[in-house]
């Protein structure tokens, strides 16, 4: 009889079988031999020997990305702030002096615009002079004659 310790295993002989109890379950195995053997391992839910464990399969492939999760709400908007202070009036008026006899007058005036004008001579007389804007803050204006005056520009 071989012993199995992790099992309870007895043997009965009876004239025509042989009752094998295994772990309190009874096995009949008929007897039709001279010397009867009993394989246990035939029996009815015996389990085998355990065989060597197999090597680690490969891994899987990558399952899908989850879904991206929701935006959260937008928060709410802050109270509108004070009002600032009252800027500088700005500049909408130049008047330009011109002391030199001249028959060209260059006039930087810094209005960021390119105004109107009008020119007068020394004797308040209204003069006409031909005006090239040079930019948007200073101008030529060009006469006939060389003269003295004033230049309003708005």
């Amino acid at each position: 009889m071989t012993i199995y310790p992790e099992k309870d295993i007895s043997l009965l002989q009876q004239p025509d079988e042989v009752i094998v109890n295994l772990d309190d379950d009874d096995y009949a195995v008929p007897n039709d031999q001279a010397q009867p053997e009993v394989d246990i391992a035939t029996l009815p839910g015996v389990p085998g020997q355990r065989g060597p464990t197999g090597p680690t399969g490969a891994t899987g492939p990558q399952g899908p990305a989850g879904p991206t999760g929701a935006t959260g709400a937008t928060g709410p908007v802050g109270p509108t702030g004070p009002q600032g202070p009252v800027g500088p009036a700005p500049t909408i008026a130049y008047t330009h002096t011109q002391n030199a006899v001249s028959s060209t007058w260059s006039i930087t005036h810094n209005l960021g615009f390119k105004p109107n004008v009008t020119t007068i001579d020394s004797a308040s007389l209204n003069i006409e002079g031909n005006i090239v804007h040079v930019n948007d803050n200073s101008l030529n204006v060009v006469f006939s004659i060389a003269t003295t005056g004033f230049a309003y520009l708005s």
